[in-house]
């Protein structure tokens, strides 16, 4: 028994599941103990039997009938011998088989077995699996003693637990919401969780083994190597978010913002180091829009006063150039009349300024992005067919979002008027809009002369066109920033320019309240 116990022992240590380590617990029970059948079984929750997690048959041909009966029966049932195990977590010898409660007694008298042992193998007080073995002599408990297997059932008990507890363990690590690694002490991974794999890219096969510099990038391994040699000599606690800015390498070369905690693992022979990588990119583009939106507000705050400044002093020149005109000959009326082309000019402007400075007041309702793009088509599509344009629209699914339904009109007035103006000998303006995942695409597309590449079209007063003030983008990008969503664009000379803006469905989901942020004068 000593030498059995022994081989149980190896067994449960190199065993990779609880179905392997069974396996070889019948083989070494059945054939130092001269049972020709042993079957094993997993108790699941609640109380059930997964049928077989091993099996061990001295002769596979002249068993294999008792076998298919014994995976047909449900052995919850109390009457039965297994279910009666299942139900007092005692171990029960059947002294003859040929017995109306043993369900399986014609495949066991077909195969000329007599007798029946089933002993519980218990974990936490309750039975987490079952051992069943049959003999071909009857036996009785006066010639045969259930203590010896009770003993190995115990064993096995205890393996399960432990093999349950780390599986719990690792279910844990896997599910953190952080990139888990665990590395030694010279620097090498031994352990990495499933968000890990998500960050980086990796196999977890892959990270195994292997330096963490590995996820450092190139420029800043060696001080990364100088670093960690340091706190080894003297390991400590170290939180997330201790004031360094730190970027990650991922498989695929990018490089990643994170924040990273440390915790020394002392064991008894050796010092493990816990690191947990958080990423931070989301966070990273939220506080940079939200950084947006306070510089859009410092923007409509100065906008704000500009145009109160301007605006009375222009009215008194537009008025004084208005009687001026009546009274000067008609020769010096081309004069005049470009001095009021100038002050129509800078009356423009000073709205533009105006729309800055409304910008930040975001007021949030349900808006139906396809309502707002035929409003801007009915009022100026007549005028841009004039003008040898062909307008394209295509809208799909469902395009409703929070969000401030003037502004969104601004946006696309100010997007489709630089595609027209892009095309001043006509062309094709093309507009579309669909849904994607919890956001909505906006698209907008010109064939005209493109955008020259020296020129940061965002900028305000800044253009490519001989008119305008150059604040019409830059108004699109404060809308698009203020409603925390995003843009892009490509264009090639000659061949057009195309905007892409995606905006969020839902801005609560976002971080933005429904009060807006006003301007502060």
């Amino acid at each position: 028994m000593i030498h059995l116990m022994r081989l149980l022992g190896v067994a449960a240590h190199n065993a990779k599941s609880i179905a392997e380590m069974f396996e070889t617990a019948l083989r070494e029970i059945c054939t130092h103990m001269g049972w020709p059948v042993g079957f094993g079984y997993i108790v699941e929750p609640p109380s059930r039997l997964q049928n077989f997690a091993a099996w061990y048959r001295s002769n596979p041909e002249r068993y294999a009938n008792l076998q298919h009966a014994s995976e047909k029966i449900d052995f919850t049932d109390r009457d039965s011998l297994i279910g009666k195990v299942l139900s007092t977590g005692k171990a029960v010898l059947l002294e003859d088989v040929n017995t109306k409660s043993f369900l399986r007694r014609q495949e066991a008298q077909d195969a000329g077995l007599k007798s029946c042992l089933a002993v519980p193998v218990i974990v936490q007080n309750k039975p987490a699996a079952i051992l069943e073995f049959f003999h071909n002599e009857p036996l009785s408990l006066q010639n045969f003693a259930t203590e010896s297997i009770e003993s190995v059932a115990s064993q096995i008990g205890l393996v399960i637990e432990q093999q349950r507890e780390e599986k719990k363990l690792k279910a844990l690590f896997d599910s953190a919401p952080d990139a888990e690694i665990v590395t030694d002490r010279t620097g090498l991974i031994v352990m990495v969780n499933e968000q890990t794999v998500r960050v980086f890219g990796y196999a977890q096969a892959e990270l195994l083994g292997k330096p963490i510099e590995v996820l450092v990038p190139a420029e800043r391994r060696e001080n990364h190597i100088q670093y960690r040699m340091e706190y080894v000599s003297a390991p400590h606690p170290r939180p997330m978010g201790s004031g360094m800015e730190l970027t990650a390498l991922r498989k695929d070369g990018t490089s990643i913002a994170v924040e990273v905690s440390l915790s020394p693992i002392p064991l008894d022979d050796e010092l493990l180091i816990a690191c947990a990588i958080r990423d931070i990119r989301g966070r990273k583009e939220l506080e940079e829009k939200l950084r947006e939106r306070e510089r859009l507000a410092d923007i409509g705050t100065m906008a704000a006063i500009f145009a109160h400044e301007v605006a009375s002093p222009l009215d008194g020149i537009s008025a004084t150039v208005q009687v001026i005109k009546m009274q000067l000959p008609q020769e010096v009326q081309p004069l005049i009349s470009e001095l009021s082309a100038e002050i129509r000019r800078l009356e423009s402007l000073l709205n533009q300024f105006r729309s800055l400075s409304r910008l930040c007041d975001l007021k949030l309702t349900v808006v139906n992005l396809t309502t707002v793009i035929r409003r801007v088509l009915e009022i100026n599509a007549a005028h841009w067919s004039s003008l040898g344009i062909r307008i394209i629209t295509e809208v799909s699914g469902d395009l409703t979002l929070s969000a401030d339904e003037e502004k969104l009109h601004q946006l696309i007035l100010n997007l489709t008027r630089n595609a027209v103006e892009a095309m001043p000998t006509g062309g094709t303006l093309s507009i579309r809009a669909y849904s994607r995942d919890d956001e909505i695409l906006l698209v907008i597309s010109d064939t005209g002369c493109g955008i020259p590449e020296d020129i940061d079209i965002f900028q305000p007063f800044i253009t490519s066109k001989s008119q305008g003030a150059g604040l019409g983008l830059h108004i699109v990008r404060q809308i698009i920033s203020a409603h925390l969503g995003a843009m892009t664009y490509k264009t090639a000379p000659g061949a057009g320019t195309t905007f892409e803006v995606s905006l969020p469905k839902n801005q609560k989901r976002h971080g933005i309240r429904d009060q807006a942020l006003r301007p502060k004068f």
